[in-house]
């Protein structure tokens, strides 16, 4: 069949794949683009409202009492009222959703520029540094003589954590598309 074809005809032919070849390459590479950047507004927004969400607890927290105490009346823990603690119930709820940070902010990590994966990557690694020390005062008995600087660290950990929440939401939001911003 292309013996019947003129040497114009043929080069046609060849252009015409050529063509439809890239065009191909084009939509797949734009088909893919678009499922990426679908994704990370998804994470984004998870993450973010995840954040806002337990945002006050995670304030609650850094009034954790950092020396020896006497009296404590804390009447008001993780939005329930009319409580009446004497010890610190704070050692014994998670600083935050680790989990989720572990497995839905790994892959948003991989979809942000170079400056929020950074400061994503430090708040992050904050919240498991204020979960291990939570974990370890858990073990500790208040005699011991580690407990108030594990105490110390703890509430340390969680005032730079708190801070490094409140700047990661508008990083985040910053690395949305155009359009996740117009339609949300």
């Amino acid at each position: 069949m292309l013996d019947d074809l003129s040497p114009n005809s043929a080069l046609l032919v060849g252009l015409t794949a050529g063509l439809g070849f890239l065009f191909g390459i084009l939509t797949t590479s734009t088909g893919d683009l678009i499922k990426r950047i679908i994704e990370r507004d998804r994470l984004i927004s998870l993450i973010t409202s995840e954040i806002q969400r337990n945002s006050p607890q995670a304030n609650q927290l850094t009034r954790v009492p950092g020396a020896p105490f006497f009296a404590r009346s804390l009447s008001e823990f993780k939005g329930v009222s009319g409580l009446s603690f004497s010890r610190i119930p704070e050692y014994n709820f998670e600083v935050y959703n680790l989990k989720l940070f572990e497995s839905e902010g790994m892959k948003l990590a991989l979809h942000l520029r170079s400056k929020t994966r950074a400061q994503f990557w430090e708040t992050f690694s904050l919240m498991r540094d204020a979960e291990a020390a939570r974990h370890v005062l858990r073990t500790l008995n208040e005699n011991d003589p580690d407990f108030l600087q594990y105490q110390k660290m703890f509430k340390a950990l969680l005032e730079k954590f708190d801070k490094n929440l409140r700047e990661i939401v508008p990083a985040l939001e910053r690395e949305r598309s155009w359009l996740a911003k117009i339609f949300d």
